[in-house]
């Protein structure tokens, strides 16, 4: 069975993508959530690392969250070889 493990961002919910120090290549993009919500797109920074991007009204409605204030979102998801990141 699949295992994951968390990431935990502070921000303000103004924008939508994030980046994580792995391989564009290494990431089963199937299994990357952000507080339950499905990564919507993803590409490869400068870097090759990938960028996450999500759909931030869908982010907004989550129970909790306070519009114009910092939360803590939570970045879940495998690579290839079924890691957690």
């Amino acid at each position: 069975m699949s295992r994951r493990t968390s990431s935990t961002f502070r921000t303000r919910l103004k924008s939508s993508p994030f980046i994580r120090n792995i391989g564009y290549g290494e990431v089963d993009v199937s299994s990357v959530y952000l507080n339950g919500v499905a990564i919507d797109s993803w590409k490869a920074d400068n870097r090759v690392n990938v960028v996450a991007k999500f759909l931030i009204e869908e982010i907004k409605t989550r129970e909790g969250l306070m519009i114009g204030d910092y939360n803590n979102l939570k970045l879940v998801g495998l690579t290839v070889d079924d890691e957690s990141f």
